[in-house]
């Protein structure tokens, strides 16, 4: 038993699939589905990421290190979509036009049911953010140790 799973600030101590069941109980069949195929496709884009359930923000996500500085995307389930969300989806290129929303620089990607979902627009995005989070998050440790070194 880990305690990867997060219900906002408190952390619940529950295996993760134990805390992905009760972040989905409460959804359809199709719905439960479709956020664990998103699931799958995002860790088969970027291996070696940290998928943290969020029971109180009610998402999946996935980092690199498992900090917010680090993150890949996120799912968020809803009645009748989940959510793919890139917290710096305005800086990706969407050539298959998934990408909605219009905050500062977050975009999501609405996904109704594994047949419509586009595994292979979806898992170029999931790269993207990935080496974009890479980056951010080498740039940081570096400056991190530069400032250390002074």
């Amino acid at each position: 038993m880990g305690f990867s799973a997060r219900g906002g600030l408190a952390l619940s101590f529950m295996g993760d699939a134990e805390a992905m069941d009760e972040l989905l109980g409460g959804f359809s069949p199709e719905i439960t589905a479709t956020a664990r195929a998103l699931c799958e496709l995002i860790k088969g884009a970027c291996p070696g990421a940290t998928e943290t359930v969020q029971l109180g923000w009610k998402s999946v996500s996935y980092s690199r290190g498992g900090v917010m500085k680090g993150s890949i995307c996120s799912i968020g389930p809803h009645k009748d979509w989940v959510n793919v969300q890139f917290l710096q989806g305005t800086s990706l290129e969407d050539p298959g036009g998934l990408l909605e929303g219009a905050g500062k620089t977050m975009r999501h990607a609405k996904v109704h049911s594994v047949e419509e979902m586009d595994p292979e627009a979806l898992s170029a995005l999931v790269r993207q953010a990935d080496r974009k989070s890479t980056r951010l998050n080498s740039r940081h440790v570096v400056i991190s140790y530069a400032v250390f070194c002074l």
